[in-house]
């Protein structure tokens, strides 16, 4: 039997945590909760958790700043929750590690359908590594290797730069790489998504991103792996 999936819920408003975990229980969730980002890093030292759910404004340490703290150590996918979200905001924390967005009040529902979302494409593999004369990525344990060096990427921009790499010589259209990471359109009305991963991947994996040489603009029409 599989194993129940772990999240973390991060916000001091308690009316929000217990009807957000009531619910995620009841979904087949194992939830643990936390009222800062101070006490949830101190949990996500002793826990593993599938997907972290994460306010914005907190006290002792708020939402960015846990964000912030919480990518130099791990990986787990995180989404915002939070009233604080306009497009300007949903770009800043997408450049920061965020893996999606969801603005209160929380449709539990929806939720729900965001949290499998991100696990689902955080998890998923496939046995094909996809090579290049200077880069080299292997799905089995998502290593990034550009001239021998191993770059660390978060789910996301991994997912795209693979989906790119499938189809190297080829423009992708934004919306064809929103429906291969995302695997749901209707979630993701915001094409702008997609540049923000995109530029934070060049800004890891492109010696210069102004002039990239691996990921290339195609004006009006997508992106273009250059194999």
């Amino acid at each position: 039997m599989q194993q129940p999936k772990q999240i973390l819920i991060i916000d001091d408003d308690q009316q929000i945590r217990e009807i957000s975990a009531e619910y995620l229980r009841n979904n087949e969730f194992t939830v643990h909760t936390a009222t800062n980002g101070v006490l949830a890093l101190q949990l996500c030292i002793t826990h593993e958790f599938d997907c972290i759910l994460l306010d914005l404004m907190m006290p002792q340490m708020d939402g960015e700043t846990f964000m912030t703290t919480f990518r130099a150590m791990k990986n787990t996918p995180i989404i915002i929750n939070s009233a604080r979200i306009d497009d300007d905001d949903k770009v800043h924390f997408l450049e920061l590690g965020a893996d999606d967005y969801i603005v209160k009040p929380t449709n539990l529902r929806e939720l729900v359908a965001r949290i499998n979302a991100v696990i689902r494409r955080t998890t998923q593999t496939n046995d094909v590594t996809f090579t290049s004369d200077k880069l080299r990525i292997n799905p089995s344990n998502r290593s990034v290797i550009i001239n021998e060096k191993t770059i660390a990427l978060t789910h996301t921009e991994y997912l795209v730069l693979a989906s790119l790499m499938a189809q190297a010589g080829q423009t992708v259209s934004r919306y064809d790489l929103v429906h291969m990471v995302f695997q749901d359109t209707s979630m993701f009305s915001n094409y702008r998504t997609i540049d923000v991963h995109i530029y934070n991947l060049r800004k890891k994996i492109e010696r210069d991103v102004d002039n990239p040489e691996f990921i290339i603009t195609v004006y009006g029409a997508g992106y273009r792996y250059n194999a």
